[in-house]
């Protein structure tokens, strides 16, 4: 199986032909919706310390405390045919991720009085993906140190049967 992540990406006319697209006020960039990052490969060894990728989150002021909520899809189809959005067929839903960022280091933008954009707070985390013999189990990350909490964990998973999204 391969397993991806459901996320937005900077809009290339070329490769995102009819997609649905939504402009960020933040950056003033547009992103196409729903496009599908895969993680793991199928056929791609997996190091036993597991997989790990970098997200940078893009939050308003005052919703710090939200969770981003985070979609994880599988396919079984060969690398070569992976869809690369929700759009196309192939990908099923795995989970959900509830992904809290209180522990994780964020910087504020567009914080100056001459800056005519909003301001955001940009957080840049990691998200280690460790897959085991039967499960998956997913770790949060920031400036290469596990971030743990004593009141809840840092990411919860919803997992879902799975089922076609087309």
């Amino acid at each position: 199986m391969s397993y991806g992540i459901v996320c937005d990406k900077l809009y290339d006319a070329e490769k995102h032909i009819s997609e649905p697209v939504r402009l960020d006020p933040r950056d003033k960039k547009t992103y196409v919706v729903d496009q599908i990052d895969w993680l793991v490969i199928q056929g791609t060894p997996i190091p036993y310390t597991g997989l790990t990728k970098q997200f940078q989150l893009k939050m308003n002021p005052g919703q710090e405390s939200q969770p981003w909520k985070v979609h994880i899809v599988m396919s079984s189809l060969p690398p070569e045919q992976l869809p690369q959005s929700l759009r196309q067929k192939g990908a099923h839903s795995v989970c959900h991720l509830d992904i809290i960022t209180e522990g994780v280091d964020r910087k504020l933008k567009n914080r100056h009085w001459y800056s005519m954009k909003p301001t955001f707070w940009r957080t840049v985390f990691d998200v280690k993906v460790v897959v085991g013999p039967a499960d998956l189990s997913f770790q949060l990350w920031s400036k290469d140190k596990r971030i743990r909490s004593t009141s809840h964990e840092p990411i919860a998973v919803k997992w879902m049967p799975a089922r076609d999204l087309d």
